[in-house]
């Protein structure tokens, strides 16, 4: 259905190693029909610095991006953390998805196995 709307690419905004295999074995069997820049989940940080994956590795078709760092939702649908609860929902900051802390430490190891860090807001 893209394809015949007329995308040509996308970006997976959360992958996993098995995503970025699937894309590849998909590339391998001619049935990949559109291009994917993916960022990994930083949960699999370990794996894939051991695997020697790094922002950029990959072709035209697919390519590695960054390390998704995330610890909270999404404004969009009104489950970002916040400092004030959401208008209409007294009491409702958002949610906490993950572990800032692990995430923080990620950092400086993504950026030594060569894998930048990104998140949604990043430009």
């Amino acid at each position: 259905m893209m394809i015949r709307k007329g995308v040509t690419s996308a970006t997976d905004a959360d992958g996993s190693p098995e995503d970025l295999q699937a894309y590849q074995d998909a590339l391998s069997a001619g049935e990949l029909p559109m291009r994917f820049y993916c960022f990994l989940n930083w949960q699999a940080l370990d794996r894939m610095i051991a695997a020697g994956v790094h922002t950029g590795l990959g072709d035209e078709w697919v390519r590695v991006g960054a390390i998704k760092m995330y610890a909270d939702g999404s404004i969009s649908e009104r489950t970002a953390r916040l400092s004030q609860p959401y208008d209409g929902m007294p009491g409702y900051y958002g949610l906490l998805v993950g572990r800032c802390r692990g995430a923080l430490r990620a950092c400086p190891q993504s950026a030594r196995g060569g894998l930048a860090t990104g998140h949604p807001r990043q430009r």
